[in-house]
């Protein structure tokens, strides 16, 4: 064989192996394809990874909520009646009023077992018969379930027996919405309903409300907002009063869409509140003093400094009714305001975004 038939030879061994070498590899990436993206799915190489980036931002878009910021109205079902205030009984010795330990706030469910609804229900129960002297209510105070024992009075016309009490079986107010759901599912407040403890609601409405007055807050005296429920404007219901807030569902609700952020996002520094206490939706500043470590869930997770000049001349700082308002920070939604300093209305606390979203 010649020198070129050598050379010819040669060049199309080199070309078949090359052929050969290229179908496998081929063949073996195919292979590999999926095993890589599903692997990129689960864990983010250290130079990064499209697959990973367009998951990361499939979960953070399914975890967008709508920011709240508006007032809106309460009006919450107690599961019994609260005790509202006490007044005398007119007896035959003269007025009287009632010697227990039944104070303002409790919440009477049942006397001697019988459950109590509203306030007729006391007066049928205890004169149910007149033979006993002595019943033993079923209250709840601070979130725990006690008993009382009474001797009630009796009513020197009707001849019945009164307890001397005013109660109510409903409880409302006005407070900020925090952020809505896609599927309309609303948390509010920030913080439970109650003296103390959550009181225990059967249901409740959410309304409409028109802010007619702010009286601002001062050291030493919490401000507020004066407003006015409409109960024919029905926005949708409340099922749920936690340490974490009120929890409900609109009927209807469109909003700003925010990414959420977790407690190990918030930093100390700038931010801002959205609200509509001004009867436009607006970012205020402010500025997070303090940010505490919670492994578990809790109520003051930050503390909070009002900055913004606008915010601070309509309400001298965090007032009565704010409560809920949504923090953002680094476009991300990361907490609510729920309580404010009354020594310095400027300062206030707030709860982390995590514990109202698992609530």
């Amino acid at each position: 064989m010649g020198r070129f038939g050598r050379f010819l030879y040669t060049f199309v061994f080199v070309a078949l192996i090359g052929v050969i070498i290229n179908a496998a590899v081929s063949t073996f990436y195919g292979a590999a394809v999926e095993s890589v993206a599903t692997e990129a799915r689960l864990s983010a190489p250290s130079g990064g990874s499209r697959v990973y980036d367009v998951i990361k931002e499939e979960d953070a878009y399914k975890k967008r909520v709508y920011l709240g910021g508006g007032q809106v109205g309460f009006e919450l079902e107690i599961c019994g009646v609260m005790i509202a205030e006490f007044a005398d009984v007119d007896t035959a010795c003269g007025a009287a009023k009632l010697k227990s330990d039944l104070q303002i706030g409790d919440v009477v469910v049942d006397i001697d077992g019988t459950a109590v609804r509203n306030a007729q229900d006391i007066v049928d129960v205890l004169n149910e018969n007149k033979n006993r002297t002595e019943f033993v209510i079923g209250i709840m105070r601070n979130g725990e379930r006690k008993t009382v024992a009474v001797n009630p009075l009796i009513d020197r016309v009707s001849g019945e027996y009164r307890l001397g009490i005013s109660v109510q079986s409903e409880i409302g107010g006005i407070g900020t919405v925090t952020f809505v759901k896609r599927d309309g599912r609303f948390a509010a407040l920030g913080h439970a309903v109650g003296a103390g403890a959550p009181t225990d609601i059967s249901g409740g409405k959410v309304y409409a409300c028109k802010i007619v007055g702010i009286e601002k807050g001062t050291r030493g005296k919490a401000g507020s907002i004066k407003g006015t429920i409409n109960k024919k404007a029905g926005l949708g219901s409340v099922d749920k009063n936690c340490n974490y807030g009120l929890y409900g569902r609109f009927d209807n609700f469109s909003g700003y869409a925010c990414d959420v952020g977790s407690r190990n996002e918030v930093v100390c520094g700038r931010a801002q509140i959205y609200s509509e206490i001004s009867g436009v939706p607006s970012f205020y500043d402010v500025e997070i003093l303090k940010t505490a470590y919670q492994s578990e869930s809790g109520e003051k997770g930050l503390v909070l400094k009002v900055t913004d000049k606008r915010l601070v001349a309509l309400t001298g700082g965090i007032v009565q009714g704010m409560s809920g308002s949504p923090i953002i920070q680094n476009n991300k939604i990361v907490g609510a305001v729920t309580h404010v300093f009354v020594n310095d209305p400027l300062k206030g606390y707030g709860i982390y975004v995590d514990w109202m979203l698992e609530n």
